[in-house]
């Protein structure tokens, strides 16, 4: 009963503010209303619907089915699929099924179609059915739906129900004010020991740790030679280097960004010492924006497909980027070590432990949504991104040698 009440209270509150957006008044005298009524509801034992929309019941599968809908970019996009794939694995004393929404039906093809229980992939959640509807971004939050009905048939599901509904009660902050409140968030899960691969198992109920656990499509052996001979790869040994600019963000201001200059300096130390290793950049060729490194001995910027991509960084004796995408997805292969050059982002809460995290300690502490505009201005006015600036390339590259990563 109280976890009936609980769902209809949560659902009829997320209905209230979609709705009325800008009427904050009269969303709290319907809900003071409501909650009256809410002590004195009586269940059917025979239904168990307690969903504004009814027809989200209503599916052509036998079993029920929970819809997540993912936001963010690729890096948040893996973290979210392994987290699926942990809460899946561990609600089982109760048959459902899953259905995954993201913005990329690319991305979410390369990242999803495995994942067990998985019965549809697609882009705009109001289109896809369910018992069941949950966002996920730092944290899961309940969308709409009948929470009850799982609850009350699995115990497994009602513990993890119930931890997510005491967390969003308590920390709303959390949900209301994102992503301003991300960097709040991080220290949050440092406090609690946890990062952001693990972030959103509130209570350590999953016991998630950075191990990436979710199945993730790999091409045949077969195709892998293929693409490594296509690049000119095979049997060679090679370092992959990449600029991790983000598609919705300005690449000349990115303040988690490396110069160009700075890995022009790097690589040309690398081919110095190492001169039989193949140096391959990767990346996002974007228009208007020509960030090619020299020396390079392949070229791939712009020019390969998230599978390619995937054995490229699979097969690479070390990768060098930002804190971003691409060295989520190695750590997802197990694709071995990554040099991560962190400046506003915290390498406590994006690192992991086979990388090397390297941070200048010129700026006491990231700055991640300490401004709204952190992404493209520095928050220090007289010194404008030190952290970047301070993390040169002989430090990156004696770092390298110091930890043996070649």
């Amino acid at each position: 009963m109280l976890m009936d009440s609980l769902s209809y209270l949560q659902e009829k509150l997320s209905h209230l503010q979609q709705k009325y957006p800008h009427r904050s008044r009269y969303c709290a005298l319907r809900m003071v209303l409501t909650s009256i009524h809410a002590l004195f509801m009586r269940y059917n034992k025979n239904v168990h619907r307690v969903s504004v929309n009814p027809k989200f019941h209503k599916n052509k599968y036998a079993e029920p089915i929970i819809v997540f809908s993912v936001k963010g970019g690729l890096g948040d996009l893996i973290i979210a699929c392994n987290y699926i794939f942990n809460f899946y694995k561990y609600a089982d004393d109760i048959t459902f099924k899953l259905k995954v929404c993201y913005h990329s039906p690319e991305l979410l093809d390369a990242f999803c179609s495995d994942l067990p229980g998985v019965i549809e992939l697609g882009t705009n959640i109001n289109k896809m059915q369910g018992n069941l509807k949950i966002e996920l971004n730092r944290f899961p939050r309940f969308l709409s739906g009948d929470m009850a009905y799982f609850a009350r048939r699995s115990k497994k599901l009602e513990r993890v129900f119930s931890a997510w509904h005491n967390f969003y009660i308590h920390n709303r902050k959390f949900f209301d004010f994102m992503p301003q409140i991300d960097g709040i968030s991080n220290e949050y899960a440092l406090i609690l020991g946890s990062k952001r691969i693990n972030q959103a198992d509130i209570g350590g109920i999953l016991q998630m740790d950075e191990e990436y656990k979710a199945p993730l499509f790999y091409p045949s052996p077969n195709e892998e030679k293929r693409i490594l001979e296509q690049f000119g790869l095979c049997n060679y040994e090679f370092i992959t280097a990449c600029r991790g600019q983000s598609t919705i963000s300005n690449a000349l201001s990115n303040t988690k960004l490396w110069s160009p200059e700075r890995y022009n300096e790097l690589l040309e130390m690398l081919k110095d010492t190492y001169p039989s290793l193949k140096l391959v950049q990767l990346g996002v060729n974007r228009i208007g924006f020509d960030c090619k490194f020299n020396p390079i001995d392949v070229d791939l910027l712009g020019k390969t497909n998230l599978t390619e991509i995937k054995v490229i960084l699979k097969h690479a004796k070390l990768h060098i980027d930002s804190e971003g995408g691409l060295v989520h997805l190695r750590h997802a292969l197990q694709g071995g070590p990554s040099v991560v050059l962190f400046g506003p982002t915290s390498p406590q809460t994006y690192g992991y432990k086979e990388n090397l995290n390297l941070r200048s300690n010129s700026c006491p502490q990231p700055c991640e949504w300490i401004t709204d505009d952190w992404l493209e201005r520095c928050a220090r006015r007289t010194d404008k991104n030190i952290c970047m600036k301070q993390l040169t390339p002989s430090i990156v590259f004696d770092e390298i040698n110091k930890n043996h990563l070649i």
